[in-house]
Formats: structure tokens, sequence, C-alpha cells
């Protein structure tokens, strides 16, 4: 039994805050570093930069074909000013990216007639 000389409180009930808080300090530190570090793997191995990429804003179209549906959906991002089309494939189980197109590009071509 518990004596009232005993004051020292059980295992189950200690303070953990400062264990805690410094557990929390040490994962933002992380967090910190990974998010601010420096390069990446894939733009380490090549040794340039990857670029800088604008959050896109997406628009997603589901066309319909004379033949019903056929499983495509279309995506524009405006904000890059790109669009893939992308297909399910059944076999695979996967969306398969059966086209894209750089609208800037297009929209800056010289079309010859």
């Amino acid at each position: 039994m518990n004596s009232p000389a005993d004051s020292s409180p059980p295992a189950a009930s200690r303070d953990h805050t400062p264990l805690l808080v410094v557990l929390n300090a040490a994962l933002v530190l992380i967090l910190v570093v990974v998010t601010l570090g420096g390069q990446t793997r894939a733009s380490a191995q090549t040794g340039r930069q990857a670029p800088i990429r604008a959050h896109g804003e997406y628009s997603v179209l589901a066309p319909k074909s004379a033949g019903g549906n056929t499983g495509s959906v279309v995506i524009i991002d405006s904000v890059n000013s790109e669009m893939a089309c992308l297909e399910w494939d059944k076999t695979r189980r996967a969306l398969v990216v059966t086209s894209y197109r750089d609208l800037t590009a297009d929209a800056t071509e010289n079309i010859g007639r």
C-alpha cells in the first residue's frame, strides 16, 4: 500500500510535458529542414536545379464520343497553360497519358498557310 511518506507519483501519472515539448520542437525543426532544404534527390543527381513550377488551377473535362463513354478525361492547367488527355487502361487498371500540349507554345506558334 502507499504510505503518506511515499510522495513519488505512480509511473502512469508522471508529467511528460517537457519531453513532449522537446520532441515537438525536434519534429518542427526536421519539417523546416526538409521543406526549406536544398536540392531534391532528382535534381542533385543531374547537377541542376529543378525548375520552379507555379501551383496549377485545373479544369477537368469528360468528353463523350459517338461510341459512348470512352473512359477518358482532359485536364487543363490554366495557370501553367498546359493540357493533358488521359485514358483509363482496363488491363493495367491505371490512367495513361495519351497526349500533352503546351498551350503557350501552341498560341505563339507561327502557323503557315
